[in-house]
């Protein structure tokens, strides 16, 4: 295989990138209805073509964005059973890092080594998603 993906083709996480400067936490929460679901469902496919049309300016820049789903949204998003052990967000500590547990049913984890990536993509992240959503940290 050559390596090219198409179009259509699931892209992975980037959850194993490299440490980075800066970073944005957005937790959202869908507005009920299903438009609102329609509207979330339709950024996950859009979400790496977003990443790359800010990234592309500075390819040293290390924009990645990775999204996590709440139990609660799960049904809303993808509908059947939850996934094995999925559930609401909650406090997690390891040593001196602490990880609140939050209310919301979208994470987005934004980072790069300058802020002003984060920023751009969250901007258009959240233009994208207009009313669908609200933030909630």
């Amino acid at each position: 295989m050559s390596g090219e993906r198409s179009d259509d083709a699931p892209e992975p996480q980037p959850v194993l990138s490299p440490l980075t400067g800066a970073a944005i936490f957005l937790v959202l929460v869908m507005g009920p209805g299903e438009d609102s679901a329609d509207t979330v469902r339709s950024l996950c496919s859009e979400l790496a073509a977003l990443v790359r049309a800010v990234g592309f300016r500075d390819a040293e820049g290390y924009l990645t964005c990775v999204a996590g789903f709440g139990a609660e949204a799960w049904g809303r998003l993808a509908g059947g059973a939850r996934p094995v052990g999925l559930h609401p967000f909650r406090e997690l500590r390891a040593g001196k890092r602490h990880a609140v547990a939050t209310p919301g049913d979208v994470l987005l984890h934004v980072r790069a080594s300058r802020m002003d990536l984060c920023f751009e993509l969250a901007a258009r992240i959240m233009a994208r998603l207009g009313g669908a959503v609200t933030t909630a940290d």
